[in-house]
């Protein structure tokens, strides 16, 4: 063995060792996307829905449901789509829609708030409406509201949104579209 073959030995040896240590390590897998665990998408039994309805102007006008970690929507008027289609929800949006359905105050709203009725209040003409209706933890509730009663809850009045926002609507929406 020449001079440079005996030096370069302790170098193979190294090498040869340290493959060896690699083959016998799994290599690391990626996972998946489809396979991935759904990070944040909250379990359990749900199903919301919110119609929203007409008023004198433009008003988005469709129905969208939220069930088993996605969207449908369903569009009929002023919206960008007007048909229907399914996406994703947003997973830390609707465990805040879920826990804001599950919150004591909403348990003791009265199922309905239009003019005329006690807990309306002033009344703005030409507003939308929405119908909620939503069985969480085997329990349903239907909630309507006149988007014109000024005295409507706070929390009735935000409820709408939170399901948009959780549904992510408003790539299906677009305000403002007029068609």
């Amino acid at each position: 063995m020449t001079q440079s073959a005996t030096r370069a030995a302790p170098y193979f040896l190294l090498a040869l060792s340290l493959g060896a240590c690699a083959a016998a390590e799994p290599p690391p897998t990626a996972m998946p996307p489809s396979a991935a665990p759904e990070s944040a998408v909250p379990s359990g039994d749900y199903d919301i829905r919110l119609e929203r309805g007409a008023c004198f102007g433009r008003c988005p006008q469709y129905r969208l449901r939220l069930v088993a970690g996605r969207a449908e929507f369903s569009g009929e008027r002023h919206v960008a789509v007007l048909e229907s289609v399914q996406g994703p929800v947003d997973p830390a949006a609707l465990a805040r829609l879920l826990e804001q359905l599950r919150a004591p105050a909403l348990a003791r709203l009265k199922d309905v708030y239009r003019p005329g009725q006690p807990g309306c209040g002033t009344v703005a003409t030409d507003m939308p409406s929405s119908r909620i209706d939503w069985t969480l933890d085997g329990q349903s509730r239907r909630l309507t509201l006149y988007h014109g009663c000024q005295a409507a809850p706070a929390e009735l009045r935000a409820l709408p949104d939170a399901i948009d926002e959780a549904g992510n609507s408003r790539r299906w929406i677009r305000e403002g579209l007029d068609r």
